[in-house]
């Protein structure tokens, strides 16, 4: 950038704080326009100084930590110096928060305020949108297909009951105005919402019949048109994992982002930056092709002896896989390996505790899953093969493959230690029933505990 260039650049930022500026003083003074809009509104000089930093550093780029204590009126301080930003530079702003309550008194009862706010001062009022996970948007596609059998008679003995939730729900899903679960009038069950809702790796995109009335696209357009985003930690930093990995994320882009609860993204972050190996995470691979809910299982292997090929390639994996992981659990569980105050988990007792621990690897173990997963990896990687690149079938097995190898690769980054000093290991176990739906009640490859069983090995940086 040249000197001219520059000179410029900080000719307008200065131009821009001016009026900012301006615009607090009309804000917040006494019987401004917030004592106006708002009853009972009494100036505060600590709100109009948080307005004033964060305008500063929206404008500058530079990162700001401010703590407010309750009363302060933080929430419409920054929301009032977010839109503004939006509108002057024009530039979208993200706020991320890590409690649904907190989004919805933003929404409901702090943006009302702003907004008008912006009016009373002759300024446009900006676009305010909030940011879902897929999971919270029911998928056409997935619903109808769920209740097809069950609506004709096809469906298994334990569906049976949700013929007239079936009815209902097929008969109110096209009629919704964003299509999410909360606004279906009757509560819908977990286990069936699991089946019906949105899911990325269940996605035909272009492909589904439904894709023009389709209600997470709806909601990508409308977000695309925003310029202040409500959005709460977790989705923010799915987005940010996504873009690391070259995928695309909801989130539009943005300039600027400003997170509220933030001493609470240190309870989020291990899971999106973290690793984490479960033996429910191995199984929900074998469930996805056993119980043939996604669209890819069927369009990729719509011969029975095909799939069944595969069930028994996911069955040698998963079987593997249960070897070495609990090898692992015996050789963490020396008195050499853990560390802190020495417990060891009980496996037949321990009803309701929770324990968690440190562990130090590396950790010299068989691996009596890696040639099973090679081999099933194989007869992937020559199906995908049979299918153009954009097809359905190709798209659904690029992602098993993507799932399949991150639990690979989280595995052997475990045992290895791979992070080094800069990670943190460890290990966790509930003597609570451990709960893996009713699709794995009696199966022989992931028995149901009720004892105390290790849920997780993870590695956080």
């Amino acid at each position: 950038m040249s000197v001219k260039a520059v000179g410029r650049w900080w000719g307008a930022v200065d131009e821009l704080r001016a009026k900012l500026e301006r615009y607090a003083e009309a804000l917040f003074a006494e019987g401004g326009i917030l004592s106006q809009v708002l009853p009972g509104y009494r100036p505060r000089h600590v709100q109009r100084e948080l307005y004033r930093v964060l305008v500063e550093s929206f404008l500058t780029g530079r990162p700001l930590l401010a703590e407010a204590t309750t009363g302060t009126g933080k929430t419409l301080a920054y929301l009032l110096a977010a839109s503004l930003y939006a509108v002057l530079a024009e530039d979208t702003v993200v706020v991320a928060t890590h409690t649904l309550p907190l989004q919805e008194q933003i929404v409901n009862r702090e943006w009302p305020v702003a907004r008008e706010a912006l009016r009373q001062l002759g300024l446009p009022v900006p676009r305010l949108e909030i940011a879902r996970g897929r999971g919270n948007y029911v998928c056409l596609r997935r619903l109808f297909a769920w209740a097809e059998p069950i609506l004709t008679g096809h469906a298994r003995s334990s569906e049976v009951s949700y013929v007239p939730l079936a009815v209902e729900l097929v008969g109110q899903a096209l009629e919704l105005e964003e299509g999410l679960r909360d606004e279906f009038p009757q509560k819908i069950p977990g286990e069936v919402w699991e089946e019906i809702r949105a899911d990325p790796d269940d996605c035909l995109h272009h492909a589904s019949p439904y894709y023009s009335r389709c209600y997470v696209q709806r909601a990508r357009r409308r977000l695309a048109e925003a310029e202040v985003v409500v959005t709460n930690h977790a989705l923010y930093l799915t987005d940010v994992a996504r873009n690391r990995a070259g995928e695309s994320g909801v989130l539009p882009p943005h300039g600027r982002v400003l997170f509220d609860e933030a001493h609470r993204l240190a309870d989020v972050f291990p899971a999106f930056f973290g690793r984490e190996i479960t033996l429910g995470r191995a199984y929900a691979l074998y469930d996805e092709v056993r119980r043939r809910r996604r669209a890819w299982v069927n369009h990729a292997f719509p011969n029975e002896g095909e799939r069944a090929h595969l069930l028994y390639l996911l069955e040698n994996f998963l079987v593997g896989f249960r070897k070495t992981f609990e090898e692992i659990v015996r050789r963490a569980f020396s008195a050499a390996a853990v560390e802190g105050n020495g417990l060891l988990p009980s496996f037949g007792d321990g009803e309701g505790m929770e324990r968690a621990g440190r562990l130090a690897p590396p950790f010299d173990v068989s691996r009596h899953e890696r040639a099973a997963y090679e081999v099933l990896r194989n007869f992937l990687t020559r199906k995908r093969e049979e299918f153009d690149a954009s097809d359905p079938g190709a798209v659904g097995i690029r992602g098993f493959l993507r799932r399949l190898d991150a639990l690979e690769q989280d595995l052997s980054f475990f045992l290895a230690g791979e992070g080094g000093d800069a990670w943190v290991y460890g290990w966790s176990f509930s003597g609570l029933e451990v709960r893996r739906g009713e699709a794995t009640k009696g199966d022989p490859l992931f028995p149901a505990s009720s004892g105390a069983e290790v849920q997780s090995l993870t590695a956080s940086p």
